[in-house]
């Protein structure tokens, strides 16, 4: 009998303990998924900035981009690049550096143009 009882009572035990960890894990799941949801929205909203600008200079950008660090600390860094068109990437290629080094412009898709 107590043999049955203390099967029982294990059984019970895991039981709980199982419905504990799943509640758990839904529990930080959605949490990431909000955390990343709101980080997207910044993401985009930093797009929207870019978009709806004629030119973004680098103090406009930090300026925007700090607001958007101290509201979502999950978010460790934004770095502000120019938009070059292909005429202007000749020219300002050859005096492109960051951090003191010398860096170049490299395409994804280069046109054949």
């Amino acid at each position: 009998m107590s043999l049955l009882l203390g099967r029982f009572i294990y059984s019970v035990e895991t039981q709980v303990i199982q419905t504990e960890f799943e509640k758990d894990v839904i529990s930080e799941r959605l949490a990431i998924e909000q955390e990343v949801s709101l980080n997207l929205h910044a993401i985009k909203s930093l797009k929207n900035y870019y978009d709806h600008s004629q030119y973004v200079d680098p103090d406009e950008f930090k300026q925007f981009a700090n607001t958007l660090l101290n509201s979502h600390p999950s978010i460790v860094a934004f770095f502000w690049v120019p938009n070059i068109n292909a005429a202007a990437n000749t020219n300002y290629d050859s005096t492109l550096s960051y951090f003191r080094q010398k860096s170049h412009i490299t395409e994804r898709n280069k046109s054949s143009s």
